[in-house]
């Protein structure tokens, strides 16, 4: 019985779409009296975001599915004016050839085309729905409403009281869930983010993607003063980079630094709405929605989700999802342009995605957001720490940071503002900030020890073979936390152009890469595991470098080159093998001479990164100078020099 129930509900109709056809019956009326009569009309609604329930109750009232001509063309049309607005007039024509009863809506008659005035009879406005409409519907459907009811149903948007009062809901009910929104006329208007969060001038950490940023800021401002077209403004931008490094809050910044709407869509939230039909359809009402508020950006996330047409051309899922991809082209690179509409493309798999997506005038660029580095770290603690007070100099914090996105960080300064309120204080402290980031183990002395060994190792051979001005070494003092792939130590050197790089140069930097395991060989007797490993460890590097040298550069015995670096592969070939082993090895073997040589050096400044964690250049420098002092004023003293 209660199936029966459902079922029954199940073919009622909504009240919302019972109060549109009132609305819509109440100026259609001679027509709908006069089936035989011909019209096409232009309807204008007051709550455009109401356009697809007034739509489906249209085609009720006219029968759309049931009325073909005797060729099998459909007699009846509703559509939205953004459909057939700017088609050529021949083929608007020939679209309402066949058409005896056209229902166009719009909300914005001003934007209509001349050519479409030219084919339309009349034209009618459709207000807001009234109290009395909402009771009407109520009593054709017999649902129990009283008139205060009606008149609070009537206060809220038409596609809200959609959703709260569903078939077999009572009005009650449905008012008790609507009343929960504290401004019933907010749906009302295209859903748009608020203005929230910072703007790009006070964003950290985001390198070349806050640059473009800052300039289409300024291009879209000239835009909306008259000074620029929009054929000189960039269409968009795919940013792609690690989860959690603030894709999203770009989109917004950027959106708040122009003052214009930000859209968000993605292919979940388009997929959410039903079956193919559905996601093309709430796709395109995306696109129709930043039509009407342009100019506004519309920010796509997850982007690799719609995938490629290229992989699994088989799949029996391929068609469906050639159709997403084609729908999304439609509205990104549509005939008519999409004149003030940014479109901004978030990834973490830019790989996965169809090139079709990236070609001009879609989204034309591509601008990697990566790891905040320490200084942009300190900056984006600093944002979300707000108005409380920091004591602290940020060293800690930047080591114990490392490898921690703007999520990660966000998270970091809510856990340091609570802890300073425990206290009852505004003031963040360092111990603060320490103990909100994710306890990791300390490194034993010992451990702390090599490290500092292998990472003085690099600083010794880099400024012996002039790499260039050193800028800071530094050490860990915990391991990293699982899953995070961060090194345990860092020698910085300023980089220097590789446009013009010699075969002296290219074994200089093979060089140093060896120089922190040579250093360990060296003191300790052997290196550990941490040499090697995954992409960016020292033998990683140094065997890559070898190996350009060889295949792809011309410093070997064989001037043959080949484009594809993939290691893994060339390695195969023996011949290779033996001369990329026969480079690292003499490279190595070259750090080895240079660091017996600083031997003084070297334990030196592995004692002082011990102690202290991070020097300077310009420490690392006088820590050198002072042990090569002292060893060659124990030499002479040694040899009898001094002596009276």
């Amino acid at each position: 019985m209660d199936f029966e129930l459902y079922k029954r509900d199940a073919r009622r109709p909504s009240l919302a779409l019972k109060v549109a056809a009132i609305g819509l019956r109440r100026v259609l009326r001679p027509f709908l009296r006069h089936p035989e009569a011909s019209f096409r009309a232009l309807v204008v609604l007051d709550d455009w975001s109401a356009v697809d329930i007034y739509r489906q109750a249209c085609n009720t009232l006219l029968e759309a599915d049931n009325n073909y001509d005797p060729a099998g063309n459909r007699t009846v049309l509703v559509t939205k004016a953004f459909e057939i607005n700017d088609q050529p007039s021949a083929s608007m024509v020939a679209k309402l050839r066949p058409i005896r009863h056209a229902v166009i809506f719009c909300d914005k008659p001003e934007e209509i085309s001349q050519h479409l005035r030219l084919v339309l009879d009349f034209d009618v406005s459709v207000p807001k729905p009234t109290a009395a409409d909402f009771a009407r519907a109520a009593e054709r459907l017999s649902l129990p409403i009283k008139p205060g009811e009606a008149e609070q149903l009537a206060a809220f948007p038409l596609e809200t009281v959609s959703l709260a009062a569903r078939p077999g809901r009572p009005v009650a009910r449905a008012l008790k869930s609507l009343a929960s929104m504290q401004d019933p006329d907010a749906e009302a208007k295209p859903q748009a983010q608020s203005k929230r969060g910072p703007n790009l001038e006070t964003l950290a950490g985001y390198g070349e993607a806050r640059d473009w940023g800052l300039q289409l800021a300024a291009d879209i401002l000239a835009y909306k003063q008259g000074k620029l077209e929009w054929a000189d403004v960039d269409r968009g931008v795919l940013l792609h980079g690690p989860p959690g490094t603030g894709k999203t809050m770009f989109a917004q910044a950027l959106a708040n630094t122009v003052d214009i709407p930000l859209l968000l869509a993605s292919a979940a939230r388009w997929q959410s709405e039903g079956h193919l039909g559905d996601l093309l359809k709430a796709m395109r009402d995306v696109f129709d929605r930043a039509n009407r508020l342009r100019p506004c950006i519309v920010f796509i996330d997850e982007f690799d989700s719609f995938g490629s047409r290229r992989f699994n051309v088989h799949s029996q899922h391929h068609d469906y999802k050639r159709h997403v991809i084609n729908g999304l082209l439609e509205c990104l690179d549509p005939s008519e342009g999409r004149e003030g509409i940014i479109v901004i493309g978030a990834t973490n798999d830019i790989d996965a995605i169809d090139p079709a997506l990236l070609r001009p005038g879609r989204l034309e660029k591509t601008v990697a957001i990566e790891l905040p580095d320490g200084d942009a770290r300190i900056e984006i603690l600093k944002h979300h720490l707000g108005d409380y007070e920091t004591k602290t100099d940020f060293r800690e914090y930047v080591f114990g940071s490392r490898g921690m996105t703007g999520a990660d960080i966000a998270k970091v300064a809510r856990d340091a503002r609570r802890f300073a309120r425990r206290r009852g204080s505004t003031v963040v402290l360092e111990e603060d900030i320490l103990a909100a980031i994710p306890s990791r183990l300390p490194l034993t002395s010992d451990q702390r020890y090599r490290v500092a060994v292998h990472e003085a190792g690099h600083a010794i051979v880099g400024l012996t073979l002039d790499l260039g001005p050193l800028e800071m070494v530094a050490i860990a003092s915990h391991l990293p936390r699982e899953g995070e792939e961060v090194a345990l130590g860092l020698t910085g050197f300023q980089p220097a152009s590789a446009a013009f790089s010699t075969e002296a140069d290219l074994t200089a930097k093979l060089t140093m890469c060896l120089a922190g395991l040579a250093a360990e060989k060296l003191v300790l007797g052997g290196h550990s595991v941490a040499s090697g490993g995954g992409p960016g460890s020292d033998l990683v590097r140094a065997t890559e470098i070898a190996l350009m040298m060889e295949r792809s550069f011309g410093f070997g015995t064989s001037l043959a080159t080949e484009a594809d670096n993939n290691t893994a592969r060339q390695l195969h070939d023996e011949t290779l093998d033996r001369a990329v082993e026969a480079r690292l090895q003499a490279s190595l073997n070259s750090a080895l001479v240079i660091l017996e040589t600083g031997r003084s050096a070297l334990d030196a400044l592995a004692l002082a990164l011990t102690e202290r964690l991070a020097l300077t250049g310009e420490a690392v420098q006088e820590i050198i100078s002072e042990a090569s002092g002292k060893k060659a004023h124990e030499a002479k003293i040694g040899s009898g020099g001094g002596r009276s």
